[in-house]
């Protein structure tokens, strides 16, 4: 992950994990979302579809993403 993604994240109030730089979680008293990087793609895990509505936006300004909803597979996993 480069320096100006980093930046952004945190200027989002993410804070990046200790123990995986990969790992971004922005929680307050009442919810939590965690943001996975890997290479060029993200994953957004949530405990509340309204915190979603406000992260993808901006995350569709800074990066252009598209928008895949269930995650299915990651790094030839099968995720159920």
């Amino acid at each position: 992950m480069d320096c100006q993604t980093h930046y952004l994240l945190e200027t989002t109030y993410f804070i990046q994990s200790k123990f995986d730089h990969s790992l971004f979680i922005k929680k307050n008293s009442s919810s939590f979302i965690v943001l996975f990087v890997f290479v060029d793609d993200i994953i957004l895990v949530r405990d509340c579809l309204s915190n979603i509505y406000v992260v993808k936006p901006f995350l569709n300004n800074t990066f252009k993403i598209k928008n895949l909803v269930h995650l299915k597979y990651l790094l030839g996993l099968e995720i159920a």
